[in-house]
């Protein structure tokens, strides 16, 4: 992470900062991910598999669902809306959400597993 001067801080540098009880909460799920599953390789393959199940599980046809409801929406307006459209686009959204937050997670298992294979650190 770059701050505004330009320098490089890490997320420890900024937790050193404050006590544990202002750390934001963000902060700690980072430090607890990093501790528990990124320093383990057998745990780091596991949630490396679990995430890129719930990631494509989560998108299967999530584009699809989300052009369709809002196709609805366009053509049916405020009818569709109370018939639960709105509703729906929003647990879309959300789904959206996870999926994203899933491949992130992946994407760091994957990363440091990389490293392990081609550094061996």
């Amino acid at each position: 992470m770059i701050g505004y001067s330009g320098k490089r801080i890490s997320f420890d540098s900024v937790a050193a900062v404050a006590d544990c009880s202002s750390i934001p909460t963000i902060i700690r799920m980072l430090r607890w991910f990093r501790a528990q599953v990124l320093s383990r390789r057998p745990v780091t393959f596991l949630v490396l598999g679990i995430s890129f199940l719930a990631f494509a599980a989560g998108t299967v046809n999530l584009g699809m669902l989300l052009i369709a409801n809002v196709t609805f929406i366009s053509q049916h307006g405020w009818l569709a809306l109370r018939e639960g459209a709105a509703i729906q686009l929003l647990e879309l959204l959300v789904s959206t959400y996870v999926s994203m937050v899933a491949y992130l997670i992946f994407k760091c298992c994957e990363l440091r597993l990389s490293r392990w294979v081609v550094d061996g650190a």
